[in-house]
């Protein structure tokens, strides 16, 4: 595995039937995991002109499918309506979509979040959901790059 590595993914807890639990992030009381879905950097390598089907595996060719803390995140062809309609259904936050084709650009998004208008856990935070990137309380907590300076 490489020393360094700069992923694109989300922090989260999940209880017993692998659902997020936002409060358990929020207010710590349990172990998060970090699911990866995208690779940046790589040994060394900046990958993000590279083409996100290709950052994806070499992503999965590094981490495997994952072991806790860090998990791989699949993507799914062409079936965005029926996975939103799912998350929803699950009572997810809501669903990432990214061209396949894309280079990673931070100056100009190539990705949408499309939110779960319903989700249970916004209902009182949604300050918290909505808030930019550059008013978070701990830098980078909820965007999606997270630098890990050493594997093991």
């Amino acid at each position: 595995m490489p020393r360094s590595l700069v992923m694109d993914g989300e922090i989260v807890c999940l209880d017993k039937r692998g659902h997020c639990q936002f409060n358990d992030l929020l207010f710590r009381r349990s172990e998060p995991l970090f699911i990866a879905f995208d690779l940046l950097h790589a040994s060394g390598k900046d990958l993000r002109r590279e083409r996100l089907l290709d950052r994806k595996q070499e992503l999965r060719r590094i981490i495997g499918n994952g072991l806790p803390p860090i998990i791989f995140a699949d993507h799914i062809y062409e079936s965005g309506i029926g996975l939103f309609e799912k998350a929803c259904e699950l009572d997810l936050e809501g669903i990432v979509a990214k061209h396949q084709h894309a280079p990673y650009d931070p100056e100009r998004s190539t990705w949408f979040k499309i939110r779960n208008r319903n989700y249970s856990q916004m209902l009182g935070r949604e300050e918290v959901f909505e808030r930019e990137r550059h008013k978070e309380p701990v830098p980078g907590w909820h965007s999606c790059a997270l630098a890990c300076a050493t594997a093991p």
